[in-house]
């Protein structure tokens, strides 16, 4: 998809409507609401039915660490690991790819993509978006990093991987769900969930959505 079809800017004008939004919405929160917000998510993606489940498997899961007005994932993060949930945090890698390792051994995050994940036992990926769809389609925030991250598991995954028609309010679950494939949750705001968000040719559909 190149930057200048009609598709590259609808997208475009989105990200940045979205953007705006949320800027708004922090600044109009004080400090112990957005905390209050931050405790509220990390609760939500505890009680999901798939990180039970990790859990109980002893399995890892994997979270974006949340960046200025994203929904936040510290209290999450730290919810984790008090539980006694291994936690996965992402790296940044060459051509756009992220590797994951412990937060407290710098050194394990040394594997890129799936492969990496998998190494490390995980079984749940919170994904960041501005927007899902519950279509499973994905608005992210245009580096393609879960893109490639979500089509590489797949590819490895076999016939069967991907999103589907799934059931339930709130935190859904597509056909891609299943033993011995990662589960991709995007993390969004009530308000960022619609009928669908445009999306290209190599726009990774999800599997659910945790509303935070």
């Amino acid at each position: 998809m190149g930057e200048g079809t009609p598709l590259a800017a609808r997208k475009a004008a989105l990200r940045a409507e979205l953007r705006g939004r949320r800027r708004e919405a922090r600044r109009a929160m004080s400090e112990a609401e957005w905390q209050a917000r931050a405790a509220r998510i990390a609760e939500a993606v505890c009680a999901h039915e798939t990180v039970l489940r990790a859990a109980a498997a002893g399995q890892t899961v994997a979270v974006y660490e949340a960046i200025e007005t994203e929904p936040p994932t510290a209290a999450l993060i730290a919810r984790l690991r008090e539980e006694g949930i291994g936690v996965l945090l992402p790296r940044v890698q060459p051509h756009r790819s992220l590797a994951w390792g412990y937060p407290d051994q710098p050194d394990s995050a040394t594997v890129p993509g799936s492969d990496g994940l998998l190494r490390h036992n995980c079984a749940v990926v919170i994904t960041p978006a501005l927007a899902v769809g519950r279509d499973f389609s994905r608005l992210g925030q245009g580096g393609g990093y879960f893109d490639r991250l979500i089509a590489e598991a797949r590819a490895g995954a076999g016939p069967g991987a991907g999103a589907g028609a799934g059931a339930g309010a709130g935190a859904d679950l597509g056909a891609g769900a299943g033993p011995g494939r990662l589960v991709f949750l995007a993390l969004v705001g009530s308000d960022e969930l619609t009928d669908s968000v445009p999306t290209a040719e190599f726009d990774q559909p999800i599997d659910g959505w945790i509303l935070g």
